[in-house]
């Protein structure tokens, strides 16, 4: 799921060209403990505090950044 798990958010975030900010960094906390490939939606769930439209924005960026890879189990249902 990540590009480079080991890795502090503060390492990957300049390397990668984005922001550091708190709510990117809970997300990429989140997502380094979630196991298999969440939808935005599980994220979400995880995270409630930040809004869908959020995760959805950021999730893209670090796509879009290399921070994670992006992953349809199904043709034609990715997230993006």
């Amino acid at each position: 799921m990540l590009v480079n798990e080991a890795r502090s958010f503060r390492e990957v975030c300049p390397k990668n060209g984005i922001a550091v900010t708190h709510q990117r960094q809970v997300l990429y906390e989140v997502m380094k403990t979630m196991h298999g490939h969440p939808s935005p939606e599980e994220v979400y769930a995880q995270v409630p505090a930040i809004s869908l439209a959020t995760v959805y924005k950021n999730l893209h960026l670090f796509v879009e950044s290399g921070v994670f890879r992006e992953v349809s189990m199904h043709h034609g249902c990715a997230w993006r």
